[in-house]
């Protein structure tokens, strides 16, 4: 099987400058070769002419990536929407609500009245459809970006550690809203620990092995200390422990470490497009700078 690159050179040296101007003279040059190239549509530029020289489709492919660095970033900074939604639940309450003793999965319940039942709080959210919409769009905002971000950090530590993390990541806060706690109290609970514990080690696991990359070292720090914090407070708030801040106050601290991740990640990765497209290894080793 040849690589682009192999199509590119055997195509050309077969005569096929003429022949390979149109979408048809590609469908003949695939039969005139004797090779199965189903790459080779992929090799054809907006206007429909054959990229003849390799480095204009390495231009090509770059510029392509670029794009989709971009609307990474931008589908991460829309991450901002769970704050603007949880803002505009909580103004529809009409009895108070507090960050120290709430939860931020109340102004998602469905129903009013004591949660949890007998002993918890008075719990009515008018506004809850929003804010269950807002945790499924949210993991629909972390898996559509991170897919997107991969040519921007393709080493083996992003695909075969970051990306996963923030696949399953996404998968468990759009359970929390597919699964109200007072509707299936397993399920969200299960969701949110999820997505608590697998954001954080993303955060983690990000910083650590970027660490060697000199222009995103800053934010390699950053992001090891909002993943270990958030973990910390995840700790601390299935423990029942809110030290000053509240039972609701840790959860946001675990919470929201992400979100702010995700926001100053987009506009990071807008700004600097340039994608690292060697393994974070050997990117150490002959790529520093």
């Amino acid at each position: 099987m040849f690589d682009r690159t192999e199509i590119i050179d055997l195509l050309l040296s077969r005569g096929a400058d003429s022949s390979l101007q149109s979408a048809e003279g590609m469908e003949n040059a695939r039969f005139s070769t004797g090779n199965e190239c189903s790459a080779c549509c992929s090799l054809l530029g907006s206007d429909g002419k054959l990229i003849r020289d390799k480095d204009k489709f390495k231009e090509s492919n770059k510029s392509l990536n670029e794009r989709r660095i971009t609307t990474a970033g931008i589908t991460w900074i829309c991450a901002a929407q769970f704050f603007a939604a949880q803002v505009f639940a909580q103004s529809a309450w009409t009895t108070s609500f507090s960050w120290a003793t709430n939860y931020i999965s109340d102004l998602g319940n469905t129903t009013c009245g004591l949660y949890p039942a007998d002993i918890g709080s008075y719990v009515c959210s008018p506004w809850h459809t929003l804010m269950n919409i807002s945790f499924v769009l949210q993991g629909i905002i972390i898996l559509v970006g991170a897919v997107l971000a991969r040519p921007a950090f393709a080493g083996l530590c992003w695909r075969m550690i970051v990306l996963p993390l923030l696949i399953v990541t996404a998968l468990g806060i759009a359970g929390v809203g597919l699964f109200p706690e007072d509707v299936n109290n397993r399920a969200h609970v299960i969701s949110a620990g999820i997505q608590f514990i697998t954001g954080n080690i993303a955060m983690i696991a990000f910083g650590i092995t970027s660490l060697g990359l000199k222009r995103w070292r800053t934010f390699a720090i950053v992001s090891t200390a909002f993943g270990l914090t958030g973990l910390l407070a995840t700790v601390l708030f299935a423990q029942g422990y809110g030290l000053g801040l509240g039972v609701g106050g840790m959860e946001r601290v675990a919470a929201y470490t992400l979100p702010v991740w995700l926001i100053i990640f987009g506009v990071l990765i807008i700004v600097r497009k340039r994608p690292v497209s060697t393994p974070l290894t050997s990117y150490w080793t002959r790529r520093r700078k």
